[in-house]
């Protein structure tokens, strides 16, 4: 395992993903079938990828694969709507929208957050408290969104907004902010030698002894098949950086 304190690379090693995609898709396909929430995702043109069976029951035909947001929701055309839902999708953090009502209408909201491709979204109608297991699973569907599948790390989505945050905190002539970039050396090797299972238990295993050596103000993330990387703020550097990067 190499780690360097420096930028992100780009490179995607696709062979070593293919498995925890597969895996995360049948979590998904799974979750949709049986979640009793009104839940759906979109891609970064807001058309319809993955839905609820239960919100296909509610709006019916309305409800098929690549139908524009707005045929589903036609009140994120309302400019407060869209306004919000635009800031969540360019990156922002998740935010609970309340839907325009007519007369006589029960009240909506949706709650919105960011996937790694775009934005999903969990619609609510008022009809009493929510229940515990009810707000658990509302937070279960939050966390898979914005977490690897695989190794529990959190994800690219999770880490872009981090970054922000982090560059946003650099400034002066000492900044407490680094990125250190870590990759598995030969895990293609790995993966052709061996096969995709030992590959995946190597990237878990990984992601456990970064997790192991992380302290206040560091976050860790899977950015991609076998690349990860650490985010410190409000650490002392190059110090910090360079105690994590040999431990």
């Amino acid at each position: 395992m190499r780690s360097e304190a420096s930028g992100v690379g780009t490179q995607n090693e696709e062979s070593s993903s293919s498995d925890g995609s597969r895996a995360g898709e049948a979590l998904l396909a799974n979750l949709l079938a049986n979640t009793t929430e009104l839940l759906s995702f979109y891609d970064s043109d807001f058309r319809l990828t993955h839905y609820a069976a239960r919100l296909k029951r509610l709006y019916g035909g309305a409800v098929v694969p690549g139908a524009a947001i707005w045929e589903i929701y036609p009140s994120f055309l309302d400019t407060r709507c869209r306004d919000e839902f635009l800031r969540v999708f360019q990156g922002g953090s998740a935010a609970s929208i309340d839907l325009p009502r007519s007369s006589g209408e029960a009240p909506r909201s949706v709650f919105v957050f960011g996937t790694a491709d775009g934005v999903g979204i969990i619609e609510s109608r008022e009809q009493g408290e929510r229940s515990a297991a009810q707000e658990q699973e509302h937070m279960i569907l939050l966390h898979q969104a914005t977490h690897d599948v695989l190794t529990g790390l959190q994800n690219r989505r999770r880490f872009g907004e981090r970054l922000q945050q982090a560059l946003a905190a650099i400034g002066g002539s000492q900044p407490k902010a680094a990125l250190l970039q870590i990759d598995l050396d030969d895990f293609k090797a790995v993966n052709d030698t061996l096969g995709h299972g030992a590959g995946d238990t190597l990237l878990q295993l990984a992601a456990g002894r970064i997790r192991d050596a992380l302290e206040d103000g560091e976050s860790a993330y899977r950015y991609a098949g076998d690349e990860f990387a650490v985010i410190q703020l409000g650490k002392e550097q190059p110090a910090e950086a360079e105690r994590l990067a040999t431990s």
